[in-house]
Parts: structure tokens; C-alpha cells; sequence
């Protein structure tokens, strides 16, 4: 059984945390999970309102945050992390069942899904 399992995000720009924000407040409406962001900025008192989110925060320009994303396994507080997309609306709490795969595969994904 994991220690832990949360989602990560990765926002970099004021435009990806606003994005990132709502993504973050669709999984909060289904799911109390933990959730993790990496940002380049200060993300505000807005966030403090969802609960249980860790901001770590990453010197460099917007660009950069494909480092982060990529090597993502090695910057995870998480056992087993969900990473989505700032542009992710979760509609329901069936999205946690992205762990079962995990289970069984070391990298899940969804190249596009309805």
C-alpha cells in the first residue's frame, strides 16, 4: 500500500495558475485527494480556500516547465502521482481510478478522452 497519492500540477504564468486553479477546484468538487503545484509565481489566497495543496516554488522563466514535467517522478512528493494538465476539468471522482492503472504500469496516460 503507498505511502501517499496525490495530483501534480506544473504552472508556469499567470495564465496557466488561473487555468490551474479551476482544473484544481473541479478535483476538490469530487475528491478531498492531495494536490501538489509547481509554479513560478506566487499563487494567492485563492488557493488557501481549496485545502490540502502543496505549492513548490521554481525559479525560472515559463518556458522551463517542461523540465519539470518531464522529470516529474523525481520531483513528485508523492508515492504515486496523477499529473494533469492545467486544463483538466474533472468531472467526477472517477479520474482517481488513473491509480488502479498505475498499479499495473509504471506511466499511464489519455491522449484524448470525452
Amino acid at each position: 500500500m503507498p505511502n501517499s497519492r496525490g495530483v501534480c500540477y506544473v504552472a508556469f504564468g499567470e495564465n496557466y495558475a488561473w487555468q490551474c486553479l479551476h482544473s484544481a477546484r473541479s478535483v476538490r468538487a469530487v475528491s478531498d485527494i492531495p494536490i501538489h503545484v509547481f509554479a513560478n509565481i506566487e499563487l494567492g489566497p485563492k488557493w488557501e480556500a481549496l485545502g490540502n495543496v502543496t505549492v513548490a516554488r521554481v525559479d525560472g522563466p515559463d518556458e522551463s516547465n517542461r523540465g519539470i514535467k518531464t522529470d516529474l517522478i523525481n520531483h513528485t512528493p508523492f508515492d504515486e502521482t496523477l499529473y494533469l494538465d492545467t486544463d483538466t476539468a474533472v468531472r467526477s471522482a472517477a479520474f482517481l481510478g488513473g491509480f488502479d492503472e498505475l498499479a499495473e504500469h509504471d506511466v499511464a496516460g489519455a491522449l484524448w478522452h470525452y
